[in-house]
């Protein structure tokens, strides 16, 4: 079986995220995609796939929930993607980092194998609530939960916040104490 990297990158698309997303993204996202993209030319065994999760308000306060841009293995069309990530509403919804985090957890569809290698990058200016997952299918995780699952499966797990988001950090914390 070929070694695959998969990057999942889950991005808080409320218009809390808006002022910071252009300037997040190109000085610190699109670096990061760009080198492990790069990791992959001095193993020319890896493949790198690529995957974007928006998550927003829930109705009525947005008019979506989840945008889901399943894998590619083209950082171009990746970078059209997040380059084209729609801001609006406010982020009412407490459990929407969770639900986004869930997603790209299902994106990942835990494979078990040696010869994979992923990442989930979370970009978020929402407030985060331990309140569980209510996604079709899901268990009803919190947010604590599923960093536990993260960890568990060897995911490696980055945060970027352009505010110090105390209930999301506490979140994330937990799980390491």
């Amino acid at each position: 079986q070929q070694p695959l990297r998969q990057v999942v990158v889950v991005v808080d698309g409320s218009s809390y995220m808006a002022p910071y997303w252009e300037s997040l993204y190109a000085h610190c996202l699109y670096p990061a995609l760009t080198y492990l993209e790069m990791r992959n030319k001095t193993d020319a065994a890896m493949r790198t796939e690529f995957a974007l999760v928006t998550f927003c308000d829930h109705t009525p306060y947005g008019d979506r929930l989840l945008r889901v841009n399943h894998f590619t293995s083209k950082l171009a069309v990746f970078n059209s993607w997040a380059n084209n990530v729609p801001f609006q509403g406010g982020g009412y919804a407490q459990n929407a980092v969770t639900e986004g985090v869930y997603s790209a957890l299902e994106l990942f569809g835990w494979r078990e194998g040696r010869n994979v290698e992923r990442h989930l990058l979370l970009a978020t200016n929402s407030r985060q609530h331990d309140m569980p997952c209510r996604l079709h299918a899901s268990d009803g995780s919190e947010l604590s939960d599923l960093v536990k699952a993260i960890v568990q499966k060897g995911i490696f797990l980055s945060c970027f916040l352009p505010h110090s988001l105390d209930p999301l950090r506490s979140a994330i914390k937990k799980v390491w104490e």
